[in-house]
């Protein structure tokens, strides 16, 4: 189950501001038999693997839009987002049945044995990023982004990384007028360098 709500308000014509919270939640049940006299399992198994997780978010994106002059267009954001996930996990098997064809953990020959190694998880992401598109014509773009992430799952004096990306687009139909002859509809050529920040699952230092 997923869904967000999500508000935009226009301070004028040129500045905006969006704000929006979401959720998405996932539930799972798996459960493993293994019968009598199976190769790894002579005396059958039974296993339960119980699955929750929930991630919350909520960001804003104040965001500034206009033209300079009579061929260029400056498009400026600046938001950030708020991230937290929580997981909790359940692996218990029986791993040899009482009663052959009873798939239950009570109907286990031996103690029930438990896999879970982390049965509650808890991450949370910080973020603040910024983005500038100045555009010519309506075929040459420049596009600039720079994001910084605080991580929970970071040591303390190191959680917070910084990354950036640029592009150039030129978008050859529109600049060499290829669509009367219909041939070619649309065609962009484009260049750009991103580095991508990332930290680790919760609980590994």
């Amino acid at each position: 189950v997923y869904g967000n709500v999500s508000v935009t308000y226009d301070f004028t014509p040129e500045l905006s501001l969006m704000v929006r919270s979401g959720a998405d939640v996932a539930n799972e049940f798996r459960s493993r038999r293994r019968a009598y006299s199976t190769q790894r399992f002579q005396r059958g198994s039974y296993r339960e693997e119980r699955i929750a997780l929930t991630e919350l978010n909520t960001d804003f994106l104040l965001n500034y839009k206009r033209p300079l002059g009579q061929k260029f267009d400056l498009n400026l954001g600046f938001g950030g987002n708020a991230m937290r996930q929580t997981g909790r996990f359940s692996d218990v098997i029986a791993p040899e049945l009482a009663v052959p064809g009873i798939y239950t953990l009570s109907n286990s020959r031996v103690a029930l044995q438990n896999l879970t190694n982390t049965p509650f998880t808890e991450k949370r992401i910080n973020s603040l990023y910024a983005t500038g598109q100045l555009g010519f014509s309506n075929y040459l773009y420049l596009d600039l982004s720079a994001r910084n992430d605080w991580s929970s799952t970071l040591p303390s004096d190191s959680r917070s990384y910084l990354y950036y990306a640029a592009n150039l687009s030129f978008v050859l139909s529109d600049a060499l007028n290829l669509n009367p002859n219909g041939v070619i509809s649309f065609a962009k050529a484009r260049i750009g360098v991103g580095q991508v920040g990332n930290d680790t699952d919760p609980y590994q230092l």
